[in-house]
């Protein structure tokens, strides 16, 4: 099956490119074998333009070449212009044994950790972890689509060669290709404008050092995007951190945006009788959350109460699935292999309908309740969610939303 996906994908990634012969919107990066228009921050690895022998067009006549170095923090090559929305192309060599990125709309200012540059990255990495293709928050806050969820996008990019990215950066969608297969697809409107930069990663062991990445085809297009934006893949599915946002598909999939907690403690109405609940959230080390919803019970004023609470504490996570009704307290604590990390985004999901419960985290069902089959529609004033952070750093919650429940 992996085969025929990724047969499936190159086939779409050769059919886009025969659509991008014009060369009319695309623009190239380095145009000829100087550095003016660039910067370096931050550290002091080398970086420099080398004439291309096999150049076939304008827009890869130099490579851009980073060497590793000994002794300094990341160094960043950051372009003095600032880029909105745009597509940008390029093709990338590394040796396996380095860590890189390509920065976009990022920024270094000096009132933020003495100009250290910052903004989201799209990772260049070679290491088994194989998570080319991911968006990573440089400086700020961490990974924010790293490749838990797709083998297929794990397999796209390949050593020892030189491999494609596609990138696509259109209001507060983030899509990511390489090598034709989609890696990304973030929605998150922190930055809507800053920089592109090409990073050297800092090593940490004198023997990497002198080891180069080089990067070749560096093109951009800031009009007529629609021309040159690629079709979303099957495997890849959507991360949504922009609060109050609902994208188009999540539209046309009934979905009502609420927005995200502004304090530790924050209430909202939920609909009567049935409704499913989605959300992304990050913890952090040494933090519990708790998400309390408020439902119907059986008969007259009384109030099933579920809890659901996220706890992280010396590098373990537990969740803890509590529903008391009128006929006694239920309490689960599942298993969580699914859970994609401290300081990683993780998506839960909790589904209501009319007694019947499912907590879901990343995709798998990890608990249920069934505690009847009758429903008190009148007592509205039961159903509310509430979501409070108890102790410890709080709990980072992005892309809340409500809809009726579409089946099981």
């Amino acid at each position: 099956m992996l085969r025929i996906l990724i047969f499936i994908s190159l086939f779409s990634y050769a059919t886009a490119l025969i659509g991008q012969g014009d060369t009319e919107h695309w623009k190239p990066l380095f145009p000829d074998s100087s550095l003016n228009g660039y910067q370096l921050l931050n550290g002091k690895a080398r970086m420099y333009l080398e004439k291309n022998p096999e150049a076939s067009n304008s827009f890869d006549q130099f490579d851009l070449i980073g060497i590793s170095t000994a002794g300094t923090p990341n160094t960043f090559l950051c372009s003095e212009t600032q880029f909105g929305d745009f597509i940008l192309e390029f093709s990338v060599l590394v040796d396996s044994s380095l860590n890189s990125g390509v920065q976009i709309r990022s920024a270094s200012k000096p009132d933020y950790q003495q100009g250290r540059v910052h903004g989201y990255q799209v990772e260049i990495d070679p290491s088994t972890r194989a998570w080319s293709g991911g968006i990573y928050e440089e400086g700020r806050r961490g990974w924010l689509y790293p490749l838990t969820r797709s083998p297929l996008s794990r397999s796209a990019f390949v050593n020892g060669r030189w491999n494609h990215y596609h990138i696509e950066a259109r209001g507060n969608e983030l899509k990511t290709w390489v090598n034709g297969i989609q890696c990304a697809w973030l929605y998150d409107s922190l930055d809507a404008r800053g920089f592109i930069a090409f990073q050297v990663h800092s090593i940490g062991q004198a023997e990497l050092a002198g080891k180069s990445i080089r990067w070749r085809g560096l093109r951009i297009r800031t009009e007529a995007l629609d021309e040159a934006s690629w079709h979303n893949q099957q495997h890849v599915t959507p991360t949504n951190l922009t609060p109050g946002f609902l994208s188009q598909h999540e539209a046309a999939e009934g979905w009502e945006a609420l927005p995200n907690p502004i304090e530790t403690f924050e209430k909202y109405s939920l609909p009567s009788g049935a409704y499913e609940l989605s959300f992304h959230f990050k913890m952090h080390s040494d933090s519990l959350t708790v998400i309390d919803a408020s439902l119907p019970a059986l008969s007259g004023d009384n109030c099933t109460s579920l809890s659901l609470r996220l706890r992280q504490q010396n590098g373990i996570f537990a969740s803890r699935f509590v529903v008391q009704t009128k006929t006694g307290l239920n309490t689960q604590e599942p298993k969580t292999p699914v859970y994609y990390g401290n300081e990683h985004w993780n998506h839960g999901r909790l589904v209501v309908d009319h007694g019947h419960i499912e907590w879901w985290l990343n995709g798998q069902l990890l608990a249920q309740h069934l505690y009847s089959t009758e429903w008190n529609e009148r007592s509205t004033p039961c159903n509310y969610l509430r979501i409070n952070t108890m102790y410890g750093r709080k709990v980072e919650l992005a892309g809340l939303k409500l809809r009726k429940p579409q089946g099981r």
